[in-house]
């Protein structure tokens, strides 16, 4: 057994079989498609599948080895998206029989493990890594090089991005919670093409109205008891050339915007945003009787800009974390957080898209995370808990951090609970 990445020589003879049987079935489907539509977006319509799905199924087309194939196929209930979809097309051969055997031998095989296929993917990138393979340093220089090229083309960047999520129950109204959201950004740069920033702050169960952020130098000293809703700009964590840079709302209502070409692309910013409102959403564990619950909650950050490092931390109460599963992703950016829906095929991705790890860690002791991302984030977590009505060890955190995120998209994490679970593998 490979201990750094639970690979040993039996089920990596198991994913390598699995893996060349995708690939030579579905090319086998594949061939069969008009030339025409063998695009992403031509498959897309053709089918009548998400952009996700159809990319992941034509990737799989070119993929160097079986590993490769397990990498980046879709989900299980992907292939069964597909499957039933070409079903509609009367193809000589759609290979169902064949397809629906292999998906519950690797489904079987996850049962064998006690695992998902996120952490197959996660372990065989590990193994692939420790075995000396050119995978992980060419992807990385890959990221690297894709980076830089974002990053002439938007007139703009950044270094670290670093959301924090805290959702509590709401003590004076236990039917809802309350949420605070910091946002802190460092190391952006703008030049004189670029375009505005915008920091969103959108509900789970609404769209916020915001109003312009207050400055605030101290978060401790700043409780806001007699408050529901409020925007702030941390002034510690700040730029001081900020607060002249903001220029309003967006139409919508939900977005602060500040534009920064014209302070130089030599000057870096950094700027803290954040958000509270005692009732973000319904307490999902006290549904009234004839009523569903509120669904899962919902933390995320949005990446808009060519990104080094983005980093989501999320916070709950003890009975919040006890009673829900995390589950993470990133979504293109106009899939909205208030759609419940989120199924393994609503997930952006491609060929250069990171395996999203969700790590548990203990509230008051940050070290960890600061020690990988190489920034301080234990202030902003004792901030982000005394503005919610807790102290750190009251709370359990989770966290993902992920290193040249997908621009455009969403990173979030979502909490479902145990009266309203799905079986979805993102």
């Amino acid at each position: 057994m490979d201990f750094l990445s639970g690979i040993n020589s039996s089920n990596l003879k198991s994913l390598n079989e699995i893996g060349a049987e995708y690939q030579n079935i579905i090319k086998k489907v594949v061939d069969q498609i008009p030339a025409k539509v063998r695009t992403v977006a031509g498959l897309s319509k053709w089918l009548t599948i998400s952009h996700s799905n159809s990319q992941r199924i034509l990737y799989i087309l070119t993929c160097d080895s079986p590993l490769d194939v397990i990498l980046h196929m879709p989900s299980i209930q992907g292939i069964q998206y597909f499957l039933l979809a070409i079903k509609s097309k009367d193809l000589k051969d759609d290979h169902s029989d064949i397809l629906n055997d292999l998906n519950q031998k690797f489904a079987n095989l996850f049962l064998e493990l006690s695992t998902s296929h996120n952490q197959i993917k996660k372990n065989i990138r590990q193994y692939l890594e420790f075995s000396n393979e050119p995978i992980g340093k060419a992807q990385l220089s890959l990221k690297q090089s894709l980076l830089s090229s974002n990053s002439q083309i938007a007139d703009a960047s950044i270094e670290s991005v670093i959301g924090i999520n805290c959702s509590v129950i709401n003590k004076k109204n236990p039917a809802f919670l309350s949420e605070v959201v910091i946002a802190n950004r460092s190391g952006m740069k703008f030049g004189p093409r670029s375009g505005h920033f915008m920091q969103p702050f959108v509900g789970n169960e609404k769209n916020y109205l915001l109003k312009a952020p207050e400055r605030l130098t101290d978060l401790h000293a700043n409780d806001f008891k007699d408050r529901n809703t409020c925007q702030f700009l941390y002034q510690k964590y700040t730029s001081s050339m900020v607060d002249a840079c903001f220029t309003g709302l967006s139409d919508s209502g939900n977005k602060l915007v500040y534009d920064f070409k014209n302070i130089g692309a030599d000057n870096l910013i950094d700027i803290c945003l954040g958000h509270f409102d005692r009732e973000s959403e319904r307490n999902p564990l006290q549904a009234s009787s004839g009523q569903t619950n509120s669904g899962p909650t919902i933390h995320g950050i949005e990446c808009r800009m060519p990104t080094k490092r983005l980093t989501l931390i999320s916070l709950l109460d003890r009975e919040l974390a006890l009673n829900s599963i995390a589950i993470a992703g990133n979504y293109m950016t106009n899939f909205s957080a208030q759609e419940q829906s989120k199924n393994p095929e609503e997930v952006w991705s491609d060929r250069f898209s990171n395996e999203i790890v969700i790590n548990m860690f203990d509230p008051t002791q940050s070290a960890n995370i600061e020690s990988e991302i190489n920034s301080p984030v234990q202030e902003l977590i004792n901030s982000a808990a005394k503005l919610n009505g807790r102290s750190p060890d009251e709370l359990i955190g989770y966290y993902i951090t992920v290193e040249y995120p997908l621009w455009f998209t969403t990173y979030r994490m979502y909490f479902e609970y145990s009266n309203s679970l799905t079986t979805t593998d993102l």
